[in-house]
C-alpha cells in the first residue's frame, strides 16, 4: 500500500497494511456478478481514495469488535494472486512446475492464482460440506471449470 495513499509515507516507514473490502448480500439477486462487480467498483473506489494512514486508520477504529463479529458471522472471503510472477521466480534450481499457498485455508474462503500454463485461472476453495454441495451441483458454477 506504500505507492497507494495519496500523500506520501514517510520514506523509513516498514510493515504491512491492508483492508477488508466487505460485499454484504442479502438476496439472490445481490449474489448475481453484476451486483458483485458494482460494488466491488464502488468500493476500489473509496479504498483509493484514502488519503493517508490516518484517514486509513479512523475507517478501521470505527468498526468495534461486536460489529466486526456480526458483520463476518455468515462471510465468504476471497483474494487473488493473479498477475504476480509466481512461475517466474527462479531461486537457482529453475522456474516452479506448479505453486499454491503454504497453510491452511479458513473456512469459507477462496484464493484465485494464475494456472500453471498461465491460460487461465485455479481457484483454491474451502468451504463447508452444505456450502460445497451446492457450488457442486450448481451448473453456472460447473461451466466455469474445466
Amino acid at each position: 500500500m506504500t505507492g497507494r495513499f495519496m500523500e506520501k509515507l514517510p520514506e523509513k516507514s516498514i510493515g504491512n497494511f491492508f483492508m477488508v473490502m466487505d460485499i454484504l448480500t442479502h438476496n439472490q439477486t445481490e449474489l448475481k456478478p453484476e451486483s458483485f462487480l458494482t460494488e466491488l467498483r464502488k468500493q476500489k473506489m473509496m479504498f483509493q481514495g484514502i488519503r493517508n494512514i490516518q484517514t486509513a486508520f479512523s475507517i478501521l477504529s470505527g468498526i468495534t469488535v461486536e460489529e466486526g463479529q456480526r458483520r463476518f458471522d455468515s462471510v465468504y472471503l476471497s483474494t487473488s494472486l493473479c498477475g504476480y510472477s509466481t512461475y517466474e521466480i527462479d531461486f537457482g534450481w529453475g522456474k516452479p512446475v506448479k505453486a499454491t499457498v503454504a497453510g491452511d485455508l479458513r473456512k469459507n474462503s477462496f484464493i484465485m492464482m494464475d494456472a500453471p500454463n498461465r491460460d487461465g485461472i485455479e481457484v483454491l476453495v474451502c468451504l463447508g460440506k452444505h456450502d460445497l454441495a451446492v457450488v457442486q451441483s450448481d451448473p453456472e458454477m460447473l461451466a466455469f471449470c474445466n
